[in-house]
C-alpha cells in the first residue's frame, strides 16, 4: 500500500450502449447498431453498405475501430489515463500466477503435450493487458460464461501507467489480423516498444486495448466486484411479476416432488428399454421442466428489462448468460441469491460512474519495479492473469 500516486488520470467512461462500425469489402465503413447486431446475428448477420451496391457481413473478425480520433492513440497521452482490468488474483499483478502455472505444467504436459519448462516460460513472460472500464467488464463476464469463472470473486483494477511516448506502437495492431492476447515480452522486444496498442474485438468491440510491460505499471488500485451496496431495490411492477413467477414455480415444485426423480443415466435406460417406467413418466417430467425452463427464462427477461433497460443487447445478452442460474437447484434461496447477483452484477454496466469513483477511491498499491528473472531458481517475473 502506498501513497497516492496520480489522483487525476483521465476518465473515457463510453458506457454499455456502443453499436459498432463495420468492413465492407469495397473498404468503407459501415455504422451498425447494437440492436441491429444483436437481432440480426442469428440471422443472415448482414447490413447493406451505403457506399455500394454489396452487404456487410458483420462480425468481430469485420469490426474497424469505433472512434477513428480516439485519444488513446495519441502516445504523449497514454499515461494519463486510467486503465482497467478485471481479474480473479487478489494481488495482480502477481508473481503467484506463476507459481500456479508450475502446478499446472504436468496437467498442460499430459492434456497437450507441452514441455512443462517451455509451458512455465511462456506463462512467465506473457505480456499484461488493460484496456477501457467497459472491456475490463465485458472481458470479466466472458470469463464468467466461457471459463468456468462464474463463482469466483473478481477484483476491478485501475491502472496507472508510465510508458516513454516512443517506446509505443504507432497506430494500432488489429487483433484480426495479428494474435494480441498472447503477445510475449519477447514480442515487445522485437517490436522494440514497451506498450502494444491493438484494436480489441472480443471485449467492447472496437475499442482499443494495450498488452504491456509490468514495468509501465506505475501502480494500481482495487475493488472487489460486484459491489454488493449497489444493489437496486425492486420496484413494485417487477416485484409483482417475480411473485408471480415465484408462485408458479412452487406449483411446478410440488408437483414434480410427488414423481419419481430418475438420473439421466437411468432415463436413458428407461428410453432403450432396459429399466422399466411409470405410464408416462418422462414426458410428464419433460413438460414440468419444460414449463420451469419457461418460467426462468420470463425472470431473466423481467430482470433485463428492469435493470438493463438501456443497455446494447450484444451486452445485456452476455450478462445473462454470464449470471447463469444452476439447473439443479430449484431452491427459493437460490433463485432469490441469483436475483440479487443479477442486480449487482448489471450495477456495473448502468452506474459505472460510481463504480470508478468507488475504485478511485482506493489506496493505490505501488507494482513491484520487477520483470522476469531466472525461472530455476524459483524467481518470477510480475505477472498475471489477462
Amino acid at each position: 500500500m502506498a501513497d497516492a500516486l496520480s489522483p487525476n488520470l483521465i476518465e473515457r467512461l463510453e458506457g454499455f450502449s456502443y453499436g459498432y462500425r463495420m468492413r465492407c469489402e469495397c473498404g468503407e465503413s459501415v455504422e451498425v447498431s447494437a440492436q441491429t447486431y444483436f437481432r440480426e446475428q442469428v440471422k443472415e448477420a448482414r447490413v447493406p453498405c451505403g457506399h455500394c451496391c454489396g452487404s456487410v457481413h458483420f462480425g468481430p473478425a469485420m469490426a474497424m475501430l469505433r472512434d477513428e480520433h480516439d485519444r488513446a492513440l495519441d502516445n504523449a497521452v497514454v499515461s494519463e489515463f486510467a486503465w482497467y482490468h478485471t481479474s480473479t488474483w487478489a494481488d495482480w499483478p502477481s508473481d503467484n500466477f506463476v507459481v500456479e502455472a508450475k502446478l499446472d505444467a504436468p496437467r498442460a504436459a499430459q492434456d497437450y503435450g507441452i514441455d512443462p519448462v517451455s509451458y512455465v516460460k511462456h506463462v512467465a513472460t506473457k505480456a499484461l493487458h488493460v484496456g477501457t472500464y467497459e472491456a475490463a467488464i465485458e472481458n470479466m463476464l466472458r470469463r464468467m460464461d466461457d471459463e468456468g469463472d462464474g463463482d469466483k470473486q473478481f477484483y476491478l483494477y485501475r491502472v496507472e501507467l508510465t510508458v516513454e511516448p516512443s517506446r509505443i506502437n504507432v497506430g494500432y495492431r488489429d487483433e484480426n489480423a495479428e494474435e494480441a492476447a498472447l503477445v510475449t515480452l519477447a514480442d515487445l522486444d522485437a517490436a522494440n516498444v514497451d506498450v502494444l496498442r491493438y484494436l480489441n474485438v472480443h471485449e467492447a468491440v472496437g475499442s482499443l486495448s494495450l498488452a504491456i510491460r509490468p514495468t509501465c505499471i506505475a501502480g494500481v488500485q482495487r475493488l472487489a466486484i460486484p459491489v454488493a451496496e449497489f444493489g437496486t431495490q425492486l420496484g413494485p411492477d417487477l416485484l409483482n411479476r417475480l411473485d408471480r413467477l415465484e408462485s408458479q414455480q412452487g406449483e411446478l415444485d410440488a408437483q414434480t416432488a410427488v414423481l419419481p426423480n430418475p438420473s439421466a443415466y437411468e432415463r436413458i435406460m428407461i428410453r432403450i428399454g432396459t429399466l422399466p417406467e411409470s405410464p408416462g413418466l418422462l414426458d410428464r417430467l419433460g413438460e414440468l421442466e419444460t414449463a420451469e425452463r419457461a418460467i426462468q427464462d420470463e425472470r431473466v427477461r423481467h430482470l433485463t428489462e428492469y435493470y438493463l433497460a438501456n443497455i446494447s443487447p450484444v451486452v445485456a445478452d452476455a450478462l445473462t448468460m454470464a449470471i447463469s442460474p444452476e439447473r439443479n437447484n430449484r431452491s427459493a434461496a437460490h433463485r432469490s441469491t441469483y436475483i440479487d447477483q443479477f442486480a449487482i452484477t448489471a450495477a456495473l454496466l448502468t452506474r459505472q460512474r460510481e463504480v470508478v469513483e468507488m475504485v478511485a477511491q482506493q489506496p493505490w498499491h505501488r507494482a513491484l519495479r520487477c520483470e522476469t528473472a531466472s525461472l530455476a531458481n524459483g524467481q518470477t517475473g510480475l505477472i498475471g492473469d489477462e
